[in-house]
């Protein structure tokens, strides 16, 4: 699937110190899909797109996760199905 994404950060280690090498964690995601109500029509490609779900984890909300996703996930909408903006 081209239109998900998630988002990772590095898990702490149990001491609290420096996070664990190569331990990450899933922090957030995106869901989308192209419209397919235009795909009736063989000749004609979506080009609309919807966002199905999206989610960030509490401790990391207010930290621009969303935003990042949001932005993969236009990029592919236009880059890979040309999409309107």
């Amino acid at each position: 699937p081209t239109l998900a994404f998630v988002a990772e950060a590095p898990v702490q280690s149990a001491s609290g110190g420096r996070p664990d090498k190569g331990s990450w964690r899933v922090i957030g995601y995106v869901l989308a899909k192209m419209d397919d109500d235009e795909m009736e029509d063989s000749s004609a490609t979506p080009t609309k797109g919807h966002v199905t779900s999206l989610a960030v984890m509490k401790t990391h909300r207010r930290k621009q996760v969303a935003r990042r996703l949001m932005v993969s996930t236009m990029r592919q909408m236009v880059s890979n199905y040309n999409a309107t903006t």
